[in-house]
């Protein structure tokens, strides 16, 4: 008999660590590129670029003085100095790919397949901390010259610190040309995070907006929202939900979707007919099959719900 009890204590364990793959919010999940497209689209235009293959520019990026990662929120997450945009469209462009104004006459978002927390340099001046979207490769290191990253003050967003995890409006940040008495004292802002190593983080330490809010701010972990057609649940000071799926493309397959959905216009049957597999990363020996992917999908829940009845089945057995 204990040997029989020890046998299903162990099954319990083993089909908990099973399903603990399938706990709520912990999968970034997979998605075609074309949810990040119909997200944007509506919001500003999608337009061929002959540096960057294609860019979009949304419509808020003709208001005088919009610059990127204004309006919203910074958190200091799991993952670091982590933006919560307030518009309908920043969980695409403030966290995959660039924002860029080279050579354009408004910002224009390049669209990239690694999400980060944000894409932007941080400094700091005196009791101000400012922030600027740039190009980052991917262990954050700037990819535009000096000249180009300081010479415009427009470009570049700054508050007191003590602002800094507050919910941020355009008339939160100083004026341009406060901005340019405080890049000529700038200095970087960048922190070493503990962990089971030193970990090198972009962003002011934590303890400069403790100091001079006089409050110790959360460190929330990062939860994965597999719809962004879903409600989001409201964040709290233990974790803070994004979107933030990985692609079933690589960056050449994430230009072709565009090509292809330009091609498609406003044909939406056209548009859906479309298949993945005409996109899919190079390294892809065999194309999907839109059936065979549904039945994977079904077969998948299958395996799960049958998990779920074997685990409730043991956790009866031990009430």
């Amino acid at each position: 008999m204990k040997s029989f009890v020890l046998l299903l204590a162990f099954l319990g364990v083993c089909h908990s660590s099973v399903w603990a793959g399938y706990a709520p919010y912990t999968e970034r999940g997979e998605v075609d590129f074309d949810v990040f497209y119909k997200g944007t689209e509506p919001h500003g235009k999608w337009m061929v670029n002959e540096t960057y293959r294609y860019i979009f520019t949304p419509k808020a990026a003709t208001e005088s003085g919009w610059r990127p990662y204004r309006e919203g929120r910074w958190l200091y997450t799991d993952n670091g100095w982590t933006w919560k945009g307030a518009r309908a469209w920043d969980w695409a462009t403030d966290h995959y790919g660039f924002w860029t104004k080279r050579g354009l006459s408004s910002w224009a978002w390049v669209p990239g397949d690694q999400w980060l927390p944000a894409s932007v340099e941080w400094i700091q001046s005196g009791d101000y901390i400012g922030w600027r979207a740039c190009e980052l490769d991917r262990y954050s290191n700037m990819m535009e010259s000096e000249e180009e990253r300081y010479k415009d003050p427009s470009e570049w967003n700054f508050v007191l610190k003590s602002k800094l995890t507050e919910v941020l409006k355009a008339s939160d940040c100083v004026s341009d040309e406060k901005s340019a008495e405080l890049l000529k004292n700038r200095s970087a802002a960048d922190h070493i995070y503990m962990a089971w190593r030193e970990i090198p983080r972009p962003g002011p330490t934590p303890k400069i907006v403790d100091e001079a809010t006089q409050t110790k701010i959360p460190v929330p972990a990062l939860m994965n929202i597999r719809n962004i057609q879903e409600p989001i649940p409201a964040d709290t000071a233990d974790q803070v939900f994004v979107f933030r799926p990985k692609f079933f493309q690589d960056m050449d397959g994430v230009f072709k979707r565009i090509e292809a959905l330009q091609r498609a216009g406003n044909n939406p049957l056209q548009n859906e007919k479309r298949s993945v597999a005409e996109t899919l990363a190079p390294t892809s020996k065999k194309p999907v099959d839109p059936q065979i992917a549904t039945k994977a999908a079904a077969a998948k829940r299958k395996v799960i719900r049958k998990l779920q009845a074997e685990q409730k089945h043991v956790d009866t057995l031990y009430k």
